[in-house]
């Protein structure tokens, strides 16, 4: 069984590293997204609810139903 705390835990540097190496392409992507005739808002929804979607993907992310 998977260990809700275990499952949870990332690290902050690596985090944050991660953060650093794709803020410029998270950058491109909500530009290609306001360029594309939607709002800063809905194409951040749309991220979230993509994001959302590849964790729940995640074999070693718990589910809550």
């Amino acid at each position: 069984m998977i260990n809700v705390q275990e499952a949870l835990a990332v690290s902050e540097e690596r985090i944050t590293d991660c953060g650093g190496e794709i803020a410029i392409d998270f950058s491109d992507l909500v530009a290609k997204g306001e360029e594309s005739g939607f709002t800063r808002k809905e194409v951040l929804v749309a991220i979230s609810a993509l994001t959302a979607c590849e964790l729940s993907s995640l074999p070693d992310v718990p589910r809550i139903h």
